[in-house]
């Protein structure tokens, strides 16, 4: 059987078998919604896998987008995020970009951190994830990102704005 796939934001740029949805009319997706409208119109427990590709910078409320992303996902399904880091000229050259993220921006939801003291949300994800990419993908960033990626914290604290990072990508499972 086929996960379900829901892929937002997805602009011209599908994947064949997803249910995609943008607040661009003129992409044709599947649904038309506006992300920063909640709650989605979708079922609880509906999709096996969200995918959210450079989508969470442009939005007001990470957080209560995060927890719509939980309930209309199935319980240890998978939510995949790719957003610039707080380095990247990208992030930074782009008007409509709201937030930048690190290696640790969601850790206030995810279990075995400290940061869930906090209590932003009551939902929780297990992260499995957290890599940096640098592009293009020359040799030189290939083992650049083998070596930032082994040592993340590190890069983020001391060398983030010497050798400026591209995108961050997590794999977020739900815990329900």
């Amino acid at each position: 059987m086929q996960p379900k796939i829901l892929q937002i934001g997805a602009g011209r740029k599908t994947l064949a078998g997803a249910v995609t949805l943008d607040i661009n009319p003129r992409v044709e997706p599947d649904v038309v919604w506006d992300l920063n409208d909640f709650p989605y119109p979708f079922d609880s427990n509906t999709f096996d896998v969200v995918l959210c590709e450079h989508v969470l910078e442009h939005l007001g409320n990470v957080i209560q987008v995060m927890e719509e992303l939980h309930r209309i996902l199935k319980p240890r399904g998978r939510v995949w995020v790719r957003v610039p880091h707080f380095s990247s000229l990208n992030f930074n050259t782009d008007p409509t970009h709201i937030h930048a993220f690190s290696s640790r921006s969601f850790d206030y939801l995810c279990l075995d951190t400290d940061l869930v003291r906090y209590d932003y949300s009551t939902v929780r994800f297990r992260k499995l994830a957290a890599r940096m990419t640098m592009t293009p993908l020359t040799p030189f960033n290939l083992t650049l990102m083998r070596l930032t990626n082994r040592y993340l914290s590190f890069y983020e604290e001391h060398l983030a704005y010497i050798i400026p990072g591209q995108e961050l990508l997590f794999i977020l499972e739900v815990v329900k």
